[in-house]
């Protein structure tokens, strides 16, 4: 059943997007623009048609699911989750000591466990520094100028690292 939007699709009621869908999107990174485009003809719907009280509550869950998702998380196209993003923080506070080689081994070792989507180092480092604030101007034109990559995570992985990223993000 395809459940798309379009600006002239015609909803009836079997046709609603129903939560698990929301959530196969959100999975795909797609979280908030898919639901922009969903609420705005879920409005067009709900005026010009009788909702039961189950389905307008079920709305609300996902209008709230999503909102809470999008605050937890305000990183989606980094971190596969709210949970994976405060870890990430909690890490970097704790274990930053070379900028270079410990972000090269959370940043590759966060993509290997599927915690992290596939990000291009250069623009990581462009987050990390612009957006998260979470390194220097000096150690992010150090990487930019010096390095312009992240080492690999055979490289720069050490028992001490391995031992550090376990204790926060595996347990």
């Amino acid at each position: 059943k395809n459940e798309s939007v379009d600006e002239d699709d015609q909803w009836d009621e079997e046709n609603l997007p129903s939560l698990s869908r929301i959530k196969t999107v959100k999975k795909e990174s797609c979280l908030i623009l898919a639901f922009t485009a969903i609420k705005s003809s879920l409005v067009i719907y709900l005026y010009y048609n009788k909702l039961t009280i189950e389905q307008i509550e079920e709305l609300e869950n996902m209008y709230n699911f999503l909102k809470s998702e999008e605050i937890d998380n305000p990183y989606p196209l980094l971190f596969v989750s709210g949970e994976v993003y405060n870890k990430f923080i909690e890490y970097t506070s704790k274990h930053i000591i070379d900028v270079y080689i410990d972000y090269s081994y959370v940043k590759k070792r966060l993509e290997r466990e599927h915690l992290m989507h596939r990000t291009k180092d250069n623009d990581f480092m462009r987050i990390v520094f612009e957006e998260m604030q979470l390194i220097k101007e000096k150690d992010h034109k150090h990487y930019r100028i010096h390095k312009n990559k992240l080492s690999s995570l055979n490289k720069s992985t050490s028992a001490s690292r391995e031992n550090n990223f376990n204790n926060i993000f595996m347990n």
